[in-house]
Parts: C-alpha cells; structure tokens; sequence
C-alpha cells in the first residue's frame, strides 16, 4: 500500500463491489453471525499497552482487572495492528488482530491459551486503484509459554513484563497511564495526534476486526441497518455500533455509535458517514463525541469527519478535525494511523521492545 494513498478508517473499499451488484440481498442484515462477539468476564479489563518494530506496531493485553489483585487464571485477549510484509509483488498489508482464550500464573510464570483469533486484513489489488479488505475468524488451540513474569503494581508506571524462550523480554504498560501522559503532552498537535490513534485502534480498527465480513463481499448483506453488540465490556447498558450500506450511484455507508465501548477507556457516540462513486472517491462527514478515562480523569472529545476526501478508496487529502473539553479543533493528518504509514512510537511511555 503505498504512502501516499492511505485508508481512510471506513470500508470504501467495498464501493466496487457494492455497485457491481444490481440488487441487494433483500431480508438479510437484521442480524448477522453473533460468534465473533467477545465477552471478557469480570469488571471489563484493564487494558496494558506497548508499541513495538519500532514504532510500526501497537499491542494491547487484557487480562481482565483481577490480574493486579492476584489471581493467577482468568480470560484473555490481546489487540494487535500490524504491518504484515508479503511477497515482493504485493503491496504492503496491515493486519488488525484480536487474539482470545485464557491465562494462567504459576510463580514466575506465564501460559496463554489461545482458542480464537479475529482478523481483519488489508492489501492492495494494484494499481493502487482499490484497496481490498477481508475478515475471519478462527477457531485456535496454541499455547504460548513465558518465564520471569513481573507485575508492578506498586510503583508509579504499573507494567506487566514476561520473557519468552527466545530470551525476548515483553514490557506492557497501564492504558490509562499512557492516557494521563498523552493528555498532558503541551503540544497540542501532538497530544491530538495521540488521542486519535488511540481511538482509531479502540473504536474503529477493533470492532471492523469482529463484523463478521468486513470489507468483503458479504458486507452487502449490511442493506439494513445492522447493530453489533459491544464486546469487551460487561456493564448492564446498551452498547452497540450499527452498520448500514445503501445502494446508490453513489454507495453510502452509515457507521452509527451508541455508548459503544468495547474498551472502558473509550466511550462512543454519534455518526459517520462515507459517501463514493463507482471508483470509490467521494467525501467523508459527520461529527463523532468520544469519552477518554485516564486513571482518575476522564475527557470529553468530539472528532469531526468532514474535512477529509477519499479517492480510489483510500484517504488522499484533508484531515481530521479533534477537540477535547470543548476546547479549540486541532488538525490531525488524514494519515495518522492508517497502513503503509503506521507510526506509534509518538505514543509517549509506550516502552518499544
């Protein structure tokens, strides 16, 4: 995927295949496939975070919240966007992966039962002139093994860190710790820059990972409006992000936020929408209002949509407009976090292994 065509966060890349079939799939799309929520028991988690391939790469690790207050066994998924490298005649591919199963302490030591993976792939066709995504899920048994595991809950930082066989040491760090210090970060550009990745990988990189055919040709399935659950969170509210694709000369796709939060730090409302020719060029609108929960303050943030054109189904010019506590908008580049350009060593406290 080269640099300078960059996708956008929406799924415009499904425009062609929209437009190329004359009716939709009448009576489907109420409801779709349910085995990809994920359902993490006890208080929700408390996510960890580290970045690391320099900066090209961002993990986070869920162990539920019991983990601080030592149990030693409880449900596990880790969040990792990537970029993968093919064969030299592909483009560059990010990868968006939600791995789930179960860990266990022993001691010093670390397992990871892994039953499931989600993932949700990026590549280019050629041409650079559409930009192809796929979906899946699959069903897992790998067990992964660590030693010297180290909980520090005590100190300042609270970082989980584990070794593997290779000798490899793995550091993960609070989120809402890395929340308090990007919300303090003076520079405005780059505290919002921040922010935005943090909610790219949260509210949107994540929940398209679990719809269940993102991007592919099952997306024209979505011809009503279609709600997906919030997966990560246990609270006795209504959570849901809903999806709704409309068949036109100019295809318009609707992603609808209600208090979605599949991870506590980020809460999610409002709308937007991408409207695309048959090339998949066209404009992005609608204003979204997120909630960000540092360790002991919570922020208010809305992200506006409506500066930022897309062309040949990938952001190509524009920018993100970001405003916390109704304060100034600040821009954010249209590429901030988007493949072929992934960059969170900015990130400020993420260790980078």
């Amino acid at each position: 995927m080269i640099k300078s065509r960059i996708y956008a966060g929406t799924i415009l890349m499904t425009v062609v295949m929209v437009l190329s079939c004359n009716n939709p799939y009448a009576g489907i799309g109420e409801k779709l496939d349910s085995s990809s929520w994920i359902d993490i028991n006890g208080d929700g988690g408390i996510p960890f975070i580290r970045s690391f391939d320099d900066g090209e790469a961002v993990e986070l690790l869920i162990m539920e919240g019991e983990v601080l207050e030592g149990a030693d066994f409880g449900t596990l998924s880790m969040i990792r966007v990537t970029n993968a490298d093919l064969s030299e005649e592909f483009e560059p591919r990010q990868d968006i992966q939600i791995l789930q199963g179960a860990y266990t302490i022993t001691g010093s030591a670390i397992g990871f039962d892994l039953k499931k993976m989600y993932s949700l792939s990026f590549q280019s066709a050629g041409g650079s002139l559409i930009t192809s995504s796929s979906q899946k899920e699959e069903d897992l048994d790998e067990t992964l093994s660590f030693t010297g595991l180290t909980l520090d809950n005590g100190a300042a930082e609270k970082t989980i860190t584990f070794t593997d066989g290779d000798g490899t040491d793995f550091t993960y760090k609070r989120m809402d710790l890395v929340i308090d210090a990007l919300m303090a970060d003076t520079d405005a550009s780059v505290r919002a820059a921040n922010i935005h990745k943090l909610y790219q990988i949260t509210a949107v990189f994540a929940p398209q990972c679990r719809v269940p055919g993102f991007g592919g040709t099952d997306m024209l399935k979505y011809t009503t409006k279609t709600d997906f659950s919030s997966l990560m969170n246990t609270e006795a509210v209504e959570h849901y992000m809903s999806i709704q694709m409309r068949q036109t000369l100019k295809a318009t796709t609707t992603f609808s936020f209600t208090e979605a939060c599949d991870l506590k730090p980020f809460r999610v409302n409002g709308e937007y929408v991408s409207v695309a020719n048959f090339y998949g060029s066209g404009p992005l609108t609608g204003v979204i209002d997120f909630t960000v929960q540092g360790s002991t303050e919570m922020w208010n943030c809305r992200l506006d949509y409506n500066e930022l054109y897309v062309e040949y189904t990938v952001a190509a010019s524009g920018e993100y407009l970001l405003s916390v506590d109704q304060g100034d908008w600040v821009p954010v580049p249209f590429d901030n976090t988007n493949p072929g350009v992934l960059n969170f060593s900015t990130i400020p406290d993420i260790p980078a292994n």
